[in-house]
Parts: structure tokens; sequence; C-alpha cells
């Protein structure tokens, strides 16, 4: 039902450019939680179904965060909160300097060549898509792989172990992403010194945004930027030394706005009459190892809990089938847990490939915690 809600064009001209659908379920629909199951026996899933244009990731946790709260306030008969949640912002602040960033890229060609080609080679064919080939399928489409639960407890082990040394959580999960890779490649025949993975990562550009302090900036405020790491064969033993290096080099990125002259670079090489259409309409050929996005927020500790109604499931679905990395990855808060997800085109690769991948990353992550 949710892949069939994706998958139907908005009508851009008209609207609406979101869609909710409510959908009761059996008394024996199964729950990961069933003490909560027995305490709360009415069960249903609701569908939110946005268009990426209006919507980005961090206000899709601020939407389901408010959703739970109305209800909650609802069926305890407290008065509804009617301060104002959001403003629909526009891109103005980084189109400004995604403008300025053209035009000092244009005023220095030998520059504008060199970081072309630097922005061109952390293209590549993925390491995975090397080791284990791709399928031969011609029905393509996204597929999921069960989630993996992770206790709070481990993540706040692993995430004081990155506190400790000056590095943010996400960065230490990245390295467990790409040792993972490193590790499975390996097993599989691909034997080199050095591993070379390139990886995007959404990046909330509400930190280059000012003027809206006081009302939350809604909209599509989220662009990837890509990162090339060369990884040695025996990453796993100098594991933290590894991950302080992607730290200190994505700080420096984030710091220089890397993301908004990427996305320059990427304006200047489509042509004046690119057709979008036309661009996304048949897969193409995978150029970076994954994507991950990260919405773990630990002082969101036990999110989805509440008095009267309990969130159980989280699961977020994107269309994949035009995409230019391997796989999809991403972690989020449910309860009192973490959420580790992983999804896939089948145009990139077959369950088997994508299950031995997502068993290697959380034996890794479970490894270093005890590192």
């Amino acid at each position: 039902e949710g892949e069939a809600m994706v998958n139907t064009p908005f009508n851009l001209s008209e609207g609406p450019l979101w869609q909710v659908r409510l959908m009761p379920l059996s008394s024996d629909y199964p729950c990961l939680w069933p003490e909560v199951k027995e305490k709360f026996p009415y069960q249903n899933k609701v569908l939110f179904n946005f268009h990426h244009g209006i919507v980005d990731g961090p206000d899709l946790l601020s939407i389901t965060g408010l959703f739970m709260k109305l209800l909650e306030d609802y069926i305890s008969k407290i008065p509804i909160d009617k301060q104002q949640f959001g403003q629909l912002v526009d891109h103005s602040h980084t189109s400004k300097i995604v403008q300025q960033m053209t035009e000092e890229l244009e005023k220095d060609p030998q520059k504008l060549k060199l970081m072309l080609n630097e922005l061109e080679n952390k293209k590549h064919t993925p390491l995975l898509l090397e080791a284990f080939g791709t399928p031969s399928s011609s029905n393509v489409r996204t597929e999921h792989l069960q989630y993996s639960i992770l206790d709070f407890s481990e993540v706040n082990k692993f995430s004081d172990k990155c506190k400790d040394r000056k590095i943010t959580f996400n960065s230490g999960f990245v390295g467990v992403l790409n040792t993972a890779l490193v590790e499975l490649v390996r097993e599989a025949g691909i034997i080199r010194d050095i591993y070379n993975i390139s990886s995007l990562h959404p990046i909330d550009l509400r930190r280059y945004m000012k003027g809206y302090s006081e009302v939350y900036p809604m909209g599509f405020h989220t662009l990837s930027i890509s990162h090339t790491m060369a990884t040695p064969y025996n990453v796993k033993d100098i594991f933290w030394e590894y991950v302080k290096q992607f730290d200190t080099e994505f700080r420096s990125n984030l710091k220089n706005k890397q993301v908004l002259r990427d996305f320059a670079l990427r304006k200047m090489t489509l042509p004046d009459t690119c057709n979008l259409d036309h661009l996304y309409a048949t897969p193409s050929p995978p150029k970076y190892d994954y994507i991950f996005t990260n919405m773990f927020l630990p002082r969101f500790f036990n999110y989805g809990v509440g008095r009267r109604v309990q969130q159980t499931e989280i699961k977020y679905y994107l269309p994949l089938n035009a995409s230019d990395f391997a796989f999809f990855s991403g972690i989020c808060n449910i309860r009192e847990k973490v959420e580790f997800d992983i999804f896939y085109s089948s145009h990139c690769m077959n369950s088997a490939t994508a299950q031995m991948y997502f068993d290697k990353a959380v034996s890794v992550f479970r490894e270093m915690i005890n590192s």
C-alpha cells in the first residue's frame, strides 16, 4: 500500500503535495513489542506520503512527532496547542551562496576544471557490485531488508567511545559501514591494500540559513555531499584512527560549505535543455557505494512512547530505481531503541548480497563497542 502511494505521481499544478491514510489492523497483526500490544490492543497503520520538494528528513521527524502529540492530547482531552509549528520557506539563503560560488568558479577556469575532475573521480563502481555483480532483472523495484533493532545501551556505549575521542556519532557509524564493506568484499576475493569508498551524506542546509531562530523553517532543505575515503585492508585494526580521519575531513567540508559547492558544480555540468523526466526515466549504473542518513537523536529517548498512544514501528520508503548509489542505509529512534535500515534497488543487487552486508555491519558495530 505504501509503495503504491509513493509510486503514484502528485498533481504538481493543483496539489495536494501530501497524502495520509489510516489502515486499521487486525487483532492478530504482529507487533515487535508484544508487551505493548497486551496493554494497547487496537493497532492502526498510518501512511504518510509527501512530495520531497516540500518535506525533507528533519521535517518528517518533526511531523510524525507532532502527529503523535496531537493524538495523545486529543485522546487525553487536552486542549490542542495552536502555536505555529513551522514556516514553509524557499531556498533564497542557500541559492545566494550557490550563486556566489558559481560566479567565483567561472572567474577561475583552472580551479573549476580541477574541482570538476575531483568531483568526477569520486564516482566509481561500488565495491559490492564489483564483488558480487548485478542482477539481470527486468522488474526493477526497491527492496527492503528486515531492519535491525539496536539497544539504546549499545548505541550509548558506542556514542561514548566517539565522545571520548572527540568525534561525532555520525562519523563513528560511517566507520562501521566502511569497515563492513571492506571485510565483506575481502571475503569475496577482492584483495587490495587500499579500498576507495565513495559515499553520500544528506546535509541539513538549515545550518547555513539565517533569520529563522523562532520559527522552524520547513521545506526541502537537504543536499547530499559526496565523500571518498581511502580505506586500508586492516581498517578494523585501526578503526578509531580511521574514524578520526573521516571526522576531521567531514567537519572541514561542513565548515567550508562543500555540499553547496558540489551542488554548484553539478548544476554547471547539466546541459541547458536538461530534461529531468528523461534523466531519471531509466536506471543508470550506480556511482557511489551507498548513501547514509543519520536521523538518530540521543535526546529523544523513548521516541514514540505516550500514555495513550504507542508507536511500535516506523518504516521509510524511498523509490531507488534511478538512484546513483548501491544501497541506502539509515538509523533513527524508535521507542527506547534505535532502528538500523537498509534498502536497495533490485537493479543493483539481490537480497542475499544485501543481507550479507547488513549482517556484517551489525557485527562490526557490536565488535567496535567492545574494542
